[in-house]
């Protein structure tokens, strides 16, 4: 909590030389009118970085110094025994010093400039016909000893900051203005509007909608990246078994090549014979399981195959080729099966001949299984490979059903969101419908018999609306922005008197209506004062409002005369950026907002998507 404990003003505003010492909780000001009672919040304001345009006390620095003298200062000591900002360099007191000089200029033609925060001493001109001249400011912040903390701007808002000083908080920083319009408000909605922004629970409420809305999205993604697991964790328990079948296929090359070392190193007679066969009788029977394997493959390729119907052909053709070589292979297999009975029977016949005869004959037969071996290791190669372009192609199906399965979702979304616009556009129509038979029921279907009643009642004042009956739009263009502006505004009632309000209250209790009710201060029918902004369309300038009782109450609630008009987003940017007096926000044709907070712009979008 930022605390003041002294605040001095020389030759600022109607003050020579006022010093002020805050010793108290609460420090109540008194005195007549003009004795220089709003001086004292104009300066806090303006110490902590408030514009001049903002605190209605003229629309320039040069309003603010003494008639007669050329400089003014305001100097504010603050308290930081609690809370020991840079305690080392300040200690127990921070001093803020801002300085508003007139300087003589001797050029004709001066810009009127704001005071820009990013540079100290800038030069703010101000002139016309009579006068030139221009002012300047500076600002420093230094401790007790006078030894300068900065010059900067930026330093003052983080010291703000520090001290959590919000002037843009009402309850923290009323204006005179300000509570003119705060007095007036009678709508619950609108009190507790200025309740919520006041003890900032607004601003707690969005950081937990934020929050909420972090929560749910990370939410969603972690949900999304569990199933996105689950698939992975299927495709390595794939890859898994193509693996193991691939390490069965290099064993059984392992296993040939043994069996080719003892080729080399076995004798030649029949007992070696007799191994080798056994061997090969092994090897077949590992070429069937591995055969057993490439079948299962197969049928897991056949259950993606009928999921998408454009891959059908291709997977049948693939499965047919690999049930051939696999038929081919076992032909093959028996073939040698046969070929080894008939080698078994040409052994007997050898050993019942001499041992040349014999020993030619085993050479020979031996000879021929060498090449078979190599045959058979030939198509387990090929085998490998069909297996491999079999994995791929399962990869490829997934791919491929993956994107389906997002085309399907983006379908889906957008199904569901032109049913939802065309239910929309259905209420609209039966809305414009209602409407057009009778405008009023825009308000509710119980305005007509509510207006109707009404008219009919005698009042102790004059009773005017609803607001919508008294304006009308000079450019349909604007209709979207002048809507927004005024809708909470349009169906109000304004009455000149207590008793014609609570007699009001009851017939809206009576018809079951909640609109707003509006009790001028004045009863005039005089148009007050307000500053005209000849640069800019404002909403003013698009609105005919004949009854001036009409218009002074929408200038007080809404600050028409402020909101200006421009009908591409680029372009107020550029204005704003500028600030321009008399200028609070800015709307497009299409409605968005554009408005100056602080140091920043904050940009509000009321396009329907």
């Amino acid at each position: 909590m930022l605390v003041i404990k002294q605040l001095e003003l020389r030759n600022f505003m109607c003050h020579k030389h006022l010093q002020l010492k805050f010793s108290k909780k609460l420090t109540m000001i008194s005195g007549l009118n003009g004795s220089g009672k709003s001086s004292v919040m104009i300066a806090i304001g303006l110490l902590f970085g408030q514009r001049v345009n903002k605190l209605d006390r003229g629309a320039s620095y040069k309003e603010l110094i003494k008639t007669g003298e050329k400089e003014c200062s305001i100097r504010a000591i603050l308290d930081n025994s609690t809370i020991k900002y840079h305690n080392e360099f300040f200690g127990n007191e921070i001093t803020i010093e801002k300085k508003f000089r007139i300087i003589i200029n001797n050029k004709n033609t001066l810009k009127d400039i704001e005071h820009e925060n990013v540079a100290i001493n800038a030069n703010i001109d101000y002139g016309n016909a009579s006068s030139n001249f221009k002012t300047s400011t500076s600002l420093v912040i230094y401790n007790s000893n006078n030894k300068i903390f900065s010059k900067k701007n930026s330093d003052l808002e983080k010291l703000m900051n520090y001290f959590l000083l919000q002037l843009e908080n009402p309850i923290n920083f009323l204006t005179q203005d300000f509570s003119k319009k705060f007095l007036n408000i009678s709508n619950p909605s609108h009190l507790y509007h200025f309740f919520m922004k006041g003890t900032e629970l607004e601003d707690i409420k969005l950081l937990h909608e934020q929050a909420q809305i972090n929560a749910d999205e990370m939410n969603l993604q972690i949900k999304v990246i569990n199933e996105e697991i689950k698939e992975l964790r299927k495709k390595i328990r794939n890859h898994e078994e193509s693996l193991t079948n691939l390490l069965k296929i290099r064993d059984f090359e392992s296993e040939i090549e043994k069996l080719e070392i003892e080729k080399g190193w076995c004798n030649i007679d029949f007992n070696g014979f007799l191994n080798i066969e056994t061997i090969v009788s092994s090897k077949n029977a590992k070429v069937e399981s591995l055969i057993a394997e490439i079948t299962r493959l197969g049928s897991e390729l056949k259950d993606l195959t009928e999921r998408k119907n454009d891959i059908v052909t291709e997977n049948n053709a693939l499965r047919i080729k690999l049930t051939g070589e696999i038929k081919n292979l076992k032909q093959e297999n028996e073939d040698l099966e046969k070929e080894k009975r008939e080698v078994e029977n040409d052994i007997n016949e050898i050993q019942r001949a001499n041992s040349e005869t014999q020993s030619k004959i085993f050479d020979l037969e031996k000879s021929k299984k060498v090449e078979d071996i190599q045959n058979l290791q030939d198509k387990i190669l090929n085998e490998e490979n069909n297996l491999q372009q079999s994995v791929q192609l399962k990869e490829d199906i997934e791919k491929e059903i993956e994107n389906y399965s997002k085309m399907f979702h983006q379908r889906s979304e957008e199904i569901e969101k032109t049913k939802n616009d065309l239910n929309m556009l259905n209420k609209q129509i039966e809305d414009n419908r209602r409407i057009k038979q009778n405008r009023l029921t825009y308000f509710g279907p119980q305005m007509p018999a509510f207006l109707e009643e009404l008219r009919r009642m005698k009042f102790k004042g004059v009773v005017i609306g609803p607001i919508a009956n008294e304006i009308k739009l000079r450019e349909f263009k604007w209709y979207k922005p002048v809507s927004i502006i005024l809708h909470k505004f349009l169906g109000s009632i304004i009455v000149h008197n207590r008793d014609d309000r609570l007699r009001i209250i009851d017939l809206m209790r009576k018809h079951r209506l909640n609109i707003s009710l509006f009790v001028p201060s004045s009863i005039s029918n005089t148009q007050i004062n307000y500053k005209t902004n000849s640069r800019y369309t404002t909403v003013l300038n698009v609105l005919e409002i004949p009854n001036n009782i009409v218009k002074n109450q929408l200038i007080i609630l809404t600050s028409l005369e402020q909101i200006i008009l421009v009908e591409n987003r680029e372009d107020a940017y550029k204005i704003l950026k500028n600030n321009p007096e008399n200028v609070e926000m800015a709307f497009t044709i299409s409605g968005d907002t554009i408005k100056k907070y602080q140091n920043s712009l904050t940009d509000f979008s009321h396009t329907k998507k």
